[in-house]
């Protein structure tokens, strides 16, 4: 029995010396990160008041919410943006003051603005915008992703913001 279990092994073991190897597919290219880390106006409150004209709330927040941007360089006529989008509220239109220029209401295939996203252009390595929400009830948490858009060989890395309302 032992004989028979040694001459198995040392068939087997022969079998897979013997076999060509196949060659091993290169790993994939990893996709260099774009990051968006919060420099300010993570965790903000604000008082909600009744939206003129509509059946929503509308709050108003002091601070910017403000992303720094990490990552490799853009080429020359790719500049660096991000989008900011609203989970379960939408922004109204608030003056964006320091960021008037690079800040535009993100747009759908058609053109038509989007309620809940603002495409702001990253100036000096930051972006941000100015809030003010408008939502279906009182008081609430809602979250605020900010989204670096990635070039080609770039894979964006979000962040969330967290804003209450009373």
């Amino acid at each position: 029995m032992r004989l028979v279990l040694v001459a198995s092994s040392l068939a087997l073991l022969a079998a897979t010396h013997a076999a060509p190897r196949a060659k091993q597919p290169h790993p994939a290219r990893s996709l260099a990160p774009v990051r968006a880390v919060i420099v300010s106006g993570d965790r903000q409150t604000a008082h909600s008041y009744v939206a003129p004209g509509t059946a929503a709330y509308q709050a108003e927040f002091a601070k910017p919410l403000v992303v720094r941007i990490a990552g490799p360089g853009t080429p020359k006529g790719h500049p660096r943006h991000v989008v900011f989008t609203c989970e379960h509220c939408i922004f109204a239109i608030a003056e964006q003051h320091d960021f008037a220029d690079s800040t535009d209401r993100a747009k759908d295939e058609n053109g038509k603005d989007i309620p809940g996203a603002y495409d702001t252009r990253v100036d000096h390595g930051v972006a941000g915008i100015y809030v003010l929400l408008q939502a279906p009830v009182v008081a609430g948490t809602y979250r605020v992703r900010a989204d670096p858009v990635p070039n080609a060989g770039e894979k964006g890395v979000a962040t969330w913001f967290t804003l209450t309302t009373r």
